[in-house]
């Protein structure tokens, strides 16, 4: 799955997902991906974007999803651009086609501000406890 692409007429080069993938980097705010788009997925079911079959199976697909990160034997695929790709990605597998609907109006920008914002509020918290520990 690719987020772009609409004006392009052919595929890119081998070596551009390698230089403009973030995942060396990102793959660690998986588990606040993972709970932010669980917490999506409620809101636009409650808004009626989304039926409650469509929420159940996207949320069993997210739970599946963070055994398999947690396991490691999640596959991550070339074309995987950044952790929030190969999420979406891999909720569509497991899915189906609506599991497409956890991008509806949802910006990017502020899917990756809130995941960075949780990962930097629990490591806040970790740091504060080691320097506790060693005063």
């Amino acid at each position: 799955m690719k987020m772009w692409g609409g004006r392009f007429e052919k595929e890119p080069e081998g070596g551009f997902f390698s230089f403009t993938s973030s995942l060396g980097f990102d793959v660690r705010l998986y588990p606040y991906d993972i709970k932010c788009t669980g917490a999506w997925v409620v809101a636009l079911a409650h808004a009626g974007v989304m039926t409650a079959d469509e929420e159940i199976a996207i949320t069993q697909a997210l739970e599946q999803l963070n055994e398999e990160l947690e396991a490691g034997s999640f596959e991550f695929f070339p074309t995987d651009e950044d952790i929030h790709t190969a999420i979406e990605r891999r909720v569509e597998e497991i899915a189906g086609p609506s599991g497409g609907k956890i991008r509806t109006g949802r910006s990017r920008n502020d899917q990756v501000a809130t995941d960075m914002r949780l990962f930097v509020m629990e490591h806040c918290e970790s740091i504060t406890e080691l320097v506790r520990s060693l005063q």
